[in-house]
């Protein structure tokens, strides 16, 4: 059946509101749901209309039409509906766009509005590859490809849809080769948590602690102690020692010195080697792995979902290196040697040993496993007593 007064696809420019439904709000007598197809992205609308709003015109001879709009466009008449029609399909519809729905019929050459709705159709996301993502929450259906990894940041990470639609991707909660090995302590995703009403296909979830920062180095050892001071020399008198010698005033350097005098202990007049450096401190302990994080899975409805959970808490980090040793001490001074260079000349002691390197310090402990729970099909499975919800919110 051909249009009244015009071409299906040209716009009303008298489309009239003025016998518009008075007692009911827009969208009272029509619905419009946006339904998902088997691809992300692809959608239909489905109208339906109450036979309530056709009752008052049943008895006229009127062709009613069906207009669509897209955004902010004019609507255009879209569909001529069949005697007693309360519903209708819409498959030419674009994720993320509006569209406005209105019912009505001519008369008299002008449109009359019945009842009007809007709906904007969904858009789905889609993970095909690695991606960081801190959460997933505004997105009415959830694709995850065979080659999708998602690698989550922060304390907690939520997947929130009604739809999800796995085929065998992975959700990694940490990424252990990103631990900083100057970090002061280690942290993990503390929970992850995916409610959906319906879920599909398989799931595998890496619920990884991460590993603990290794031990700082320890302390270096004190330096050891200075060597001893050199033995003195010593001169030994050769000629017997008379009144006149002990009257004469010698210069420093007398020229017959060596006549009646010779050296005592000429070796003896080094400084001692100065001792070890003290051993270096203990390493400090290597920091505790995390706990691998809370897991909660929530499905209405999952007729064939399957997850699988490797539950791997961190491990604890590397006692740090030993300190190193401390300086050898320093070498003992020289003895005192005679003005009369008749004693060879001494020298300072050697330095003393470096001392040994501290013990390296304790590993740290190993994180735990933390408790997961599953809803499936109205069915709980795994520790959920330990979890709590809150306003829809899971703790």
């Amino acid at each position: 059946m051909l249009l009244q007064g015009c071409q299906a696809g040209s716009p009303l420019s008298f489309w009239k509101k003025k016998n518009s439904s008075p007692t009911n709000p827009p969208g009272t007598l029509i619905k419009a749901k946006a339904t998902g197809l088997t691809e992300p992205n692809q959608y239909r609308v489905d109208l339906r209309w109450a036979p309530a709003l056709l009752e008052d015109s049943r008895a006229e001879d009127r062709t009613w039409i069906l207009l669509r709009g897209k955004n902010s466009e004019e609507p255009t008449p879209y569909i001529t509906l069949n005697k007693d029609q309360t519903s209708a399909q819409d498959l030419k519809v674009e994720s993320g766009t509006s569209y406005t729905y209105a019912l009505g019929f001519f008369e008299e050459a002008q449109f009359i509005e019945k009842e009007k709705t809007q709906i904007t159709v969904p858009v789905d996301f889609v993970v095909s590859g690695t991606v960081r993502l801190p959460q997933l929450t505004t997105y009415n259906r959830i694709f995850i490809k065979a080659d999708g990894v998602i690698l989550t940041e922060g304390n907690r990470f939520q997947i929130t849809a009604d739809e999800l639609h796995s085929e065998g991707g992975t959700l990694v909660t940490a990424n252990n080769s990103d631990v900083n090995a100057n970090e002061s302590h280690s942290e993990a995703t503390e929970l992850a948590v995916i409610q959906v009403n319906k879920a599909y296909g398989t799931l595998h979830i890496q619920a990884l602690g991460k590993n603990g920062s290794k031990g700082k180095i320890g302390a270096q050892g004190v330096k050891g102690l200075t060597g001893p001071v050199g033995v003195n020399s010593e001169l030994v008198r050769l000629q017997p020692v008379t009144e006149d010698w002990k009257t004469f005033n010698w210069p420093p350097v007398f020229i017959g010195w060596k006549m009646f005098f010779k050296c005592q202990n000429p070796g003896g007049s080094d400084g001692g080697q100065g001792l070890p450096g003290y051993p270096g401190a203990q390493g400090g302990t290597g920091e505790n792995g995390s706990n691998s994080p809370k897991v909660f899975i929530e499905a209405v409805e999952a007729p064939d979902f399957k997850v699988t959970i490797d539950k791997l808490p961190g491990k604890g980090g590397d006692g740090g290196e030993g300190g190193p040793g401390g300086e050898g001490g320093d070498g003992g001074g020289p003895g005192n040697w005679d003005i009369h260079q008749l004693c060879p000349t001494p020298s300072k002691g050697p330095q003393g040993l470096r001392g040994p390197q501290g013990p390296k310090g304790e590993t740290g402990r190993d994180g735990e496993i933390a408790p997961v729970c599953l809803k499936l099909n109205q069915k709980e499975d795994g520790e959920c007593s330990q979890f709590f919800i809150k306003n829809g919110v899971v703790f």
